[in-house]
This record gives C-alpha cells, structure tokens and sequence, in this order.
C-alpha cells in the first residue's frame, strides 16, 4: 500500500490547482489495483468544484470536505488544498461511512455506529 499527500497554496484557479496536484500525484504515486482520494481545503476553496475536475482525471472514489484549519508540523507553509492518494493491490479495501453531527454527548456512539456501518459494506 503507498499513501501520497500532494498540497497546493493556490485559492483562485481551480483548474491550476488540480493541475498541481495532479502533477505531484504523478511523479510520486505508483497506482495499484484499487485507490481512494482525500481532500481537504480551506473554507474559501469550492471544494466541491475541485473534486469534480479530480475526477476526471482519476477513476477512483474522491472524498472532498473542507477544514477551518490545517496542522503544522515542523515549519509553517501556506496550503490551502491536501489531496491524499491511497492505493494499493489486494490489500487495500475501502468502506466509508459519515457520522451523524457530533456533540460532547453523542461523540462515542456516533463514531462506534459510522464504524459498524462502514464495517458492514465491507466484502
């Protein structure tokens, strides 16, 4: 299994930034048999939008949401978009599934139910 995180700093052209990330994913990732992409942007970034123009580059499933914040290890840098690539042969199955809204009282359950319900698409 190989996981890649490409990251951009662009926020006004949508089409520039998936063609940066795209760039990165292609000269890091060799794809397996089965993959799943994960994007997260920052909240002035339609994320929706660069998930459509990701998917048609790529054949695989793209989960796009969008964050108030990243974190920093290490030294600081300006990204407003990371686009993880996880693929893989045999090995590598995915089932996803959402929680309902999360609160102090509910945060266990919810998690333990979108775990069984994921758990449960699994072949």
């Amino acid at each position: 299994m190989q996981v890649f995180t490409a990251r951009s700093s662009e926020t006004y052209d949508m089409a520039f930034l998936c063609t940066n990330l795209d760039k990165q994913i292609q000269e890091n990732v060799t794809f397996g048999i089965n993959s799943l992409g994960i994007l997260i942007c920052d909240s002035t970034i339609d994320y929706k939008e660069v998930v459509a123009l990701l998917s048609q580059k790529y054949t695989f499933k793209i989960y796009g949401c969008t964050a108030l914040a990243f974190i920093h290890v290490g030294k600081a840098e300006d990204i407003s978009t990371s686009f993880m690539v996880i693929t893989g042969d045999e090995d590598l199955v995915v089932s996803t599934a959402l929680t309902q809204p999360l609160n102090a009282q509910n945060s266990e359950d919810a998690v333990c139910a979108a775990y069984e319900k994921a758990r449960e698409q699994l072949p």
